[in-house]
């Protein structure tokens, strides 16, 4: 019986977070390795401080990810614990040390499925047309802890 409350506590623990699901997003470490979900759900300050979870950008685009200036890309997230909604934000960096912030929106985590939409600017560097990485972070409203979930999708 023991067993069984500590498997369903360490289930909690690792798939009831929330990341983002679309844009696909990176998931193969530097040592080649897949990234699971849980580890994609993990937040990343405390337990990845890192950004993009310090994978690194994947060699090309997917065909999925392709997207042009102004395209409205329809968000998709992943998990079950979206801790009533906070604040979320979208960014963009051709380097992956920069991010400029394209939007923010309220309680992204509790909308919903496929009414969060986020528009590339007419903004992004020349540099974006071939490839950029397309950031999400979110800082839950209710948390046990100071929680910050990211995860980042080459474009």
């Amino acid at each position: 019986m023991f067993s069984i409350f500590i498997l369903a506590s360490l289930w909690q623990v690792c798939f009831c977070h929330m990341s983002l699901l679309f844009p696909a997003t990176r998931d193969t470490t530097a040592a080649g390795q897949s990234y699971i979900e849980w580890e994609r759900n993990e937040p990343m300050v405390p337990a990845r401080p890192t950004v993009c979870h310090g994978l690194p950008s994947e060699t090309s685009v997917r065909a999925e990810n392709q997207f042009a200036v102004n395209d409205i890309i329809t968000i998709q997230l992943a998990g079950t614990t979206p801790h009533a909604g906070g604040h979320c934000s979208f960014w963009y960096s051709t380097d992956d040390v920069t991010f400029t912030k394209v939007v923010d929106i309220k309680d992204c985590t509790i909308a919903v499925a496929g009414t969060v939409q986020v528009r590339l600017p007419d903004t992004l560097p020349v540099a974006c047309g071939t490839k950029c990485t397309f950031a999400w972070t979110w800082i839950p409203v209710e948390s046990q802890q100071c929680e910050i979930y990211s995860n980042c999708a080459d474009i």
